[in-house]
């Protein structure tokens, strides 16, 4: 059992020291997506107009974002783990890309893909988040997607209160 027990240490030890260095303001990102994004919003591009929520569970420790509409709703859960800014994204396809700011300040974060999991041939997987939160009246997001040919899709989202 002390085996098994040494095992995990190193593991949990080998994984943080792995880990890239995070953006040396992913703390102060987190506080200002918390501050400014809780609330129900209507994200828009020039195509589409989605209902997005954002709210804070988990005693104050994660920013769930629900969006969409019922039946094809993904959600994304931001957390901090130390001083990096994490997000899982579950996305309808059925696959999870996890990402970690990697760029960016308080007012604009970027998150960049760390792994994924689920991802079947022929899906689509999220590989960067970014946020501009300069006003308190709204903010824009933007996605990128990596396509299964490889190619990448950009897609700016608008947030509007609901």
């Amino acid at each position: 059992m002390h085996r098994w027990v040494l095992v995990l240490v190193c593991a949990c030890s080998a994984r943080k020291a792995d880990r890239p260095k995070d953006a040396p303001d992913a703390v102060a990102a987190w506080h200002a997506l918390r501050d400014r994004i809780p609330g129900r919003w209507i994200a828009t591009t020039g195509e589409s107009t989605v209902p997005v929520s954002f709210q804070i569970i988990s005693g104050d420790s994660v920013i769930l974002e629900t969006f969409g509409r019922p039946g094809r709703e993904t959600a994304t859960a931001y957390h901090l783990d130390g001083a990096g800014l994490l997000a899982t994204h579950y996305c309808a396809q059925g696959n999870q890309p996890g990402l970690r700011m990697q760029a960016g300040d308080a007012e604009h974060p970027q998150l960049a893909l760390v792994d994924v999991t689920g991802q079947d041939a022929g899906e689509s997987v999220l590989v960067e988040v970014s946020f501009d939160l300069p006003s308190d009246v709204g903010f824009d997001r933007t996605e990128v997607y990596r396509e299964p040919g490889g190619a990448l899709a950009r897609t700016v989202w608008h947030f509007a209160p609901a």
